[in-house]
């Protein structure tokens, strides 16, 4: 019998392999390689995405304020059709079964926040006064964040700027759930207030919800494989998972089923 051949890749700090190709591992290649980095993905079909999804899944909708997300649609979407997008309100649906809408004021400086919050009916007029109370004297700097705010709870800290229960449950709770994917009392007070800050107290525009259409195949995945191809990123395609081989500072290498062996500078699991 032959004896097997093992072919080593010597790593180099610019050379980065990823482990899966699913949309978090496709767009993270796309950034890097934009970096000059040399980029190899392994591919395999029972793997979970990072971002946890399918191909099926509708594109997501963006923010104003996810400049880097509408960068990369426009790019991807050279020579495809992208008018049916469309700006949608970011609505509420209480338990009456009323839907209230959150409209980012026009106007300029602090005053888009000011009369977006007073106008927002989502919130009791106790809440909403509460909460502008709390805002303004942070933005005037006659107060400032608690210091510790990573060590408190998104629940926490809204009760402790007064928020009623009734808020948090109506409001506040989906919203967060829909930003983070985190339930208030298991979300960092300082990832909740750094997010609102970005979507709500800056440009009216920050807050503008686009509605994508397609599907994450059509927007992300075939456009960013086509890209990557052509651009000669490499992809390994598997029929059984590879062994990951950990030496004293990390990752040794990585062993394919066919007894190749590969190295690189950094290694990136885009997995879930």
């Amino acid at each position: 019998m032959a004896p097997l051949t093992i072919l080593v890749t010597s790593p180099s700090s610019q050379t980065v392999l990823i482990v899966g190709a699913g949309l978090a591992g496709l767009a993270t290649a796309y950034q890097l390689h934009q970096q000059g980095y040399q980029v190899t993905l392994l591919e395999y079909a029972d793997w979970l995405d990072g971002f946890r999804t399918d191909a099926s899944d509708p594109t997501a909708i963006t923010f104003g304020c996810h400049h880097e997300s509408k960068r990369v649609l426009q790019e991807l979407a050279q020579g495809t059709d992208s008018r049916s997008d469309q700006t949608i309100p970011l609505e509420f649906q209480l338990p009456t079964g009323q839907t209230v809408p959150y409209q980012s004021a026009r106007l300029p400086g602090a005053l888009q926040w000011m009369m977006s919050v007073f106008n927002f009916h989502g919130l009791s007029w106790q809440d909403r006064w509460r909460l502008f109370s709390h805002v303004e004297q942070i933005w005037e700097q006659a107060e400032t964040l608690p210091a510790d705010l990573e060590n408190h709870t998104a629940d926490e800290w809204l009760t402790a700027i007064g928020q009623s229960a009734e808020a948090r449950e109506r409001i506040w709770s989906p919203l967060a759930q829909w930003l983070t994917g985190n339930a208030l009392p298991r979300l960092s007070a300082a990832t909740f207030v750094h997010t609102l800050s970005t979507v709500f107290l800056r440009d009216a525009s920050d807050a503008r919800l686009t509605y994508r259409s397609g599907t994450i195949d059509q927007r992300f995945l075939i456009p960013l494989k086509e890209i990557l191809h052509r651009n000669h990123v490499r992809f390994i395609p598997l029929a059984q998972p590879p062994h990951i081989r950990f030496g004293q500072d990390g990752i040794q290498d990585i062993r394919l089923p066919n007894g190749t062996t590969l190295q690189a500078g950094w290694y990136i699991s885009a997995l879930s």
